[in-house]
Order: structure tokens, then C-alpha cells, then sequence
């Protein structure tokens, strides 16, 4: 008999409502203790070594920040863009939200992506073969929808912030459904990774060893190409978008990002550590993070026309105890 397992979606920082910019001031609270000065957000990460840990600073001078305590070890941890909450998901006795319960099976998923406000999810079983769409995040749970997928074996998926619109990459097509759930075709070849842009039902989408970047218009039922990756850029493995929509950064795992300028259609080739698998956007609008397997560090992408940054986020050692006599 299989172990149940329970979700859990906690606010982070106690945001109710998704963050659409960093605050990049240091703010002075004061205490007990007194005055303390605290450091502006770039966003959160999750690995081994760390737990869910923030990124402190801003690009160019941001490091590995404290990390929020846990009382279980998760067996996923998921940020939306802009990561105002956290999804968690973790072996356990039944299936919870904020501590309350909730009907249906969400945990356990092969896949997941959020839509760009982060106020939807999809799930992708492949076991069954099928597909969830979670709305009301992060607060209101519910799950709407769960149908079949066109086909098994899927891989990239992402959900519009409609919460209804849906594509999901099976073998060598790109499939969509909307709110009739009825799957359509949108473009041959296989596709390694897939976005859809904020408040749109527009998409991009990156094919296996092939440099371009392709818009994909649901509405007109046809995909044009947006961009070239640079030179250099091997097979990438995730894409992410900016919330005004004008830049993507895709990673390739080998130590390459690439910023995207979807408006000039030029694009721009960063070296990253390797070893970099997800990237994401984080607290603010055009800044993003690149997260490792295993127990790196995070790197930082800010998206600006014709002069990006990139940076990494070093763990700080805590400065040794001072006794005084």
C-alpha cells in the first residue's frame, strides 16, 4: 500500500499577494535590542546543503541569506515566479494546505509549472498519463481541472495565467488544450522548454538542437521565430520570463545562460558555473535566478537591454563569537 504524502503552501515573508518588484532599500527596524538594519530580497532558493534559503543583497552584491526552518524533509519544494510563497510537498499522513484538509491527490506529480502570476500550477502524472490544473494559489486552493494528456511520456509543460490554457511537449509535438480540454497540435520537433508570457495566452518555446527561439500564438494557431540563441549556447534545459513579458534567460547546464530581448530580438551570452539546471524569476521583475543541482550557490541574471549582469550569490561564514572579558 502506498504512503500517503501532503502538501503544504506556506507565504513567504507573509506576502497574500504575489510581489511585482523588489525593494531594493535596506530597511531599519527597530527592537528589543535595538536598531537592526536588514537586507533588501532577490528571492529564495532550495538545495541540500542550504534548506530554503534566501538570496540577500542585490545582483552584484548578494549572498546566501538565512534559511527558513522546516519541520519535515520535503521531497519538493517549488517557487512561482516572483516567489511570494512556497510549495511543499512531503511524505505524511494525508493531504493538507495551511494546515487544513484538502480532497484530491496533488502531491506526487512528475512535473509541475507555474503560471507567471503564480496564482495557478499544472501537474503532469505520468503514471495516469494525465494532467492537473490548481488555481486559486496561494491561498485558495482548488483543483479545477484533471484530464488526459494527449499522449505518455510527456516532458515541458506550462500553464497561462488564465488557469485554463495549457501546453505540454509530447515526444516530438507541442500540444495545447483549453478550457474544452481538447488537445490540439501547435508545433512539431521536441521541445526542452516552454513559457508563456504574463497575462497572455503567447508562448515561447526552445526544441532540441535547434538555436531558435520560437513565439507560439495560440490565438492564430501558428509559431514564428522571436529570437536566435547566441553562439555557444548547447541544448538548454529551462526557460524563464520577465513580468513586462520583454526578456527571457534560458540555461543550458553547461555553464551558459542566455538573455533573450523578445522586443530587439537580440540576445546575449553569460557565462554561469555549470551545473546550473533551473532558472527562475525572482522577487524582482526582471531579475533572475539560476539554481544549481547539489550543493552550489546561486547565480544571478538582471535582464537589461544590451547590457545584462550576471553574478553569483557566495555563502558568507558567520563571523566568530567575540567574548567579551
Amino acid at each position: 500500500m502506498f504512503a500517503r504524502r501532503f502538501l503544504l503552501v506556506v507565504l513567504l515573508a507573509g506576502l497574500a499577494q504575489l510581489s511585482q518588484a523588489a525593494d531594493r532599500k535596506a530597511s531599519i527596524r527597530e527592537g528589543s535590542s535595538g536598531a537592526s538594519i536588514s537586507s533588501p530580497l532577490v528571492g529564495y532558493f532550495w538545495s541540500g546543503a542550504d534548506g530554503l534559503a534566501s538570496v540577500v543583497g542585490v545582483p552584484g552584491a548578494a549572498h546566501v541569506g538565512p534559511s527558513r526552518e522546516l519541520s519535515f524533509v520535503p521531497t519538493r519544494v517549488a517557487l512561482p515566479p516572483g516567489q511570494a510563497y512556497v510549495w511543499l510537498e512531503g511524505p505524511g499522513p494525508s493531504l493538507t494546505l495551511n494546515g487544513e484538509s484538502s480532497p484530491g491527490t496533488l502531491s506526487g506529480s512528475d512535473l509541475m509549472a507555474f503560471s507567471q502570476d503564480g496564482r495557478a500550477a499544472v501537474l503532469y502524472f505520468r503514471s495516469s498519463s494525465e494532467v492537473q490544473i490548481v488555481s486559486g494559489l496561494p491561498d485558495s486552493l482548488q483543483a479545477s481541472a484533471r484530464f488526459a494528456a494527449p499522449l505518455s511520456d510527456c516532458g515541458a509543460l506550462a500553464v497561462a495565467d488564465d488557469a485554463t490554457t495549457v501546453l505540454l511537449a509530447c515526444r516530438s509535438n507541442l500540444y495545447s488544450a483549453a478550457a474544452d480540454r481538447v488537445w490540439k497540435p501547435v508545433m512539431p520537433g521536441e521541445t526542452v522548454a516552454v513559457s508563456f508570457l504574463p497575462g497572455s495566452s503567447d508562448a515561447l518555446a526552445i526544441m532540441a538542437g535547434d538555436p531558435a527561439v520560437y513565439g507560439v500564438s495560440l490565438d492564430a494557431q501558428n509559431a514564428g521565430v522571436r529570437a536566435q540563441l547566441p553562439n555557444g549556447m548547447n541544448d538548454p534545459v529551462s526557460l524563464a520570463v520577465s513580468l513586462d513579458g520583454r526578456f527571457g534567460v534560458a540555461i543550458d547546464g553547461d555553464g551558459n545562460a542566455a538573455q533573450l530581448d523578445l522586443v530587439t530580438s537580440q540576445t546575449a551570452l553569460l557565462k554561469v558555473a555549470q551545473g546550473m539546471r533551473t532558472v527562475q524569476r525572482g522577487r524582482d521583475a526582471s531579475t533572475f535566478l539560476l539554481i544549481p543541482d547539489g550543493g552550489g550557490v546561486p547565480w544571478i541574471v538582471e535582464a537589461r537591454s544590451g547590457n545584462p549582469s550576471v553574478s553569483f550569490a557566495p555563502r558568507i561564514p558567520p563571523a566568530p563569537v567575540v567574548n567579551q572579558q
